[in-house]
C-alpha cells in the first residue's frame, strides 16, 4: 500500500521502496500530498469556472452587440431606401407636372392654329363666292346690273379685313410647339438633372468614406 510520495520522481512509494530506491529522495506522507494536489484542483477548477464564465458571457455580448448592429444596419438601409423612394417619387412628380405644362401649351397652341385655320377657310370661302360673283359680272354687258350690283360685291370698309393676305389676325405663334423649343426644355432638363447628379453624387461620396472610416470599417475593409 503505498504510504509515500516522493518530490524527486513524482510518485507514490510505499515504505519498502523508500528503503531501496527513495533513501535520498524528498519524499511526505501520501495523504498530505493528497490533499494539496486537491485543494490545487479546486483552485484550478474554481479560476476556470471564473473564466469559463467571463468567456461565455464575453460571447453572449459579442453576439448580442453583432444582432443589435445588424438590426440598427437593416433599420439604416431601410430608411435610406425610404428617403431615395421620396426622393424619387418627388422627382416623378416634378416631371409629371412639367410634362402636363408642356402638354397643356401644345393643345393652347394646337387650338389657336386650329381656330385661325377655321377662320381663315371662311375667308376663303367668302372671297370664293365674291369671285365667282365678280367674274359673273364681268361677263355681263348689263350696265344697269353691274352698277346695282356694285355696292354689294365691293365695299372697301366691308372688304378691308376680307381682302387683307392674313385677315383678323397674324400666323399664330407655334414656338411652344417647335422642335427648337421642344429642345430647349430637353436642355434645360438635362442640364438639371446633370446638376442633381454632381450634387447628390459628391455627397454621397462623402457619405460613403465616412462611413467606411467609422466603427473600424476601413481596418476591416483592408483586412
Amino acid at each position: 500500500m503505498f504510504e509515500l510520495f516522493c518530490h524527486t520522481d513524482q510518485m507514490c512509494v510505499c515504505f519498502m521502496c523508500l528503503k531501496d530506491d527513495h533513501v535520498m529522495h524528498e519524499t511526505v506522507p501520501f495523504e498530505h500530498v493528497f490533499r494539496e494536489r486537491k485543494a490545487q484542483l479546486e483552485n484550478e477548477t474554481s479560476e476556470m469556472k471564473m473564466m469559463e464564465d467571463a468567456k461565455a458571457k464575453s460571447i453572449r455580448e459579442i453576439k448580442c452587440s453583432v444582432e443589435q448592429r445588424k438590426k440598427e444596419s437593416e433599420k439604416e438601409i431601410a430608411d435610406i431606401d425610404e428617403v431615395f423612394t421620396a426622393l424619387v417619387a418627388s422627382l416623378q412628380r416634378k416631371q409629371a407636372e412639367l410634362t402636363e405644362l408642356i402638354q397643356e401649351k401644345q393643345k393652347a397652341a394646337e387650338k389657336q392654329a386650329e381656330d385661325h385655320v377655321t377662320q381663315l377657310e371662311q375667308e376663303v370661302n367668302e372671297l370664293r363666292k365674291r369671285r365667282s360673283k365678280m367674274e359673273q359680272l364681268l361677263q355681263t354687258d348689263d350696265h344697269l346690273h353691274l352698277l346695282q350690283s356694285w355696292p354689294s360685291l365691293y365695299s372697301p370698309e366691308h372688304n378691308k379685313d376680307l381682302f387683307h393676305p392674313l385677315s383678323h389676325s397674324t400666323t399664330p405663334s407655334t414656338q411652344d410647339v417647335s422642335d427648337s423649343s421642344q429642345q430647349r426644355y430637353v436642355g434645360m432638363v438635362r442640364k438639371a438633372v446633370a446638376r442633381m447628379e454632381k450634387t447628390i453624387g459628391n455627397e454621397m461620396e462623402m457619405l460613403i468614406h465616412e462611413v467606411r472610416l467609422s466603427d473600424g470599417c476601413e481596418s476591416a475593409q483592408q483586412a
